[in-house]
């Protein structure tokens, strides 16, 4: 069973949605409103993908979307720990410079957020 988490940071600054389970189809709805339009204020959308193993085309396209919404409001969007399966299904949108991915084991999503000055 999938479940979708939320979370701000204590400055209100970051949300980050954090999906538990496999990605479907049957997710994207929940996922799109989970994903959208964050507060004022907030800049910086991250969809961490810790816990998520595998993920369809669909969920892809609800990320694409996110994005094209995030860059036209001005809030940046990250897609983080993205395993590898989830990577995959990913690649092809980064190639496509549409999304910005954070592969899991890389760089914790703490330094990521420190870097980005969050």
């Amino acid at each position: 069973m999938t479940t979708i988490n939320s979370m701000a940071s204590p400055t209100g600054r970051v949300l980050v949605v954090a999906p538990r389970g496999d990605l479907a189809v049957g997710d994207c709805a929940e996922l799109r409103q989970a994903l959208r339009a964050p507060a004022d204020g907030v800049d910086l959308l991250v969809v961490d993908l810790l816990d998520v193993d595998d993920l369809d085309e669909a969920v892809v396209e609800v990320l694409v979307g996110t994005a094209a919404r995030c860059r036209a409001a001005g809030t940046r969007f990250i897609v983080a720990n993205a395993g590898p399966d989830p990577w995959m299904a990913l690649t092809k949108a980064r190639l496509a410079g549409v999304l910005k991915l954070h592969r899991r084991g890389t760089t914790p999503l703490s330094e990521l957020l420190q870097l980005l000055e969050l």
